[in-house]
């Protein structure tokens, strides 16, 4: 069988997503006040979240770099 070892530039990001939403995304899902009437994450609170995200250099790492996303093709993306 086959083994599969990942770059460490991929190993580094899947700790930092990792970390991310242990730290920072999780939390929020355990707070009603986060929620609106509709049970819809609240859209100031989203928008902090995915600020945060860019800013971390973790958003959308399926989209293209000249787009604002990290630009990883499949295989990146798979792992």
């Amino acid at each position: 069988m086959n083994k599969i070892s990942l770059p460490p530039e991929i190993k580094q990001l899947r700790r930092r997503q990792h970390d991310f939403t242990r730290g920072e995304a999780l939390p929020c899902d355990t707070q009603p006040a986060y929620f609106d009437k509709y049970g819809n994450i609240a859209e100031d609170l989203q928008q902090q979240l995915r600020g945060k995200a860019k800013a971390a250099r973790l958003w959308a790492p399926e989209v293209p770099k000249a787009r604002g996303g990290l630009g990883f093709g499949v295989t990146r993306m798979a792992a």
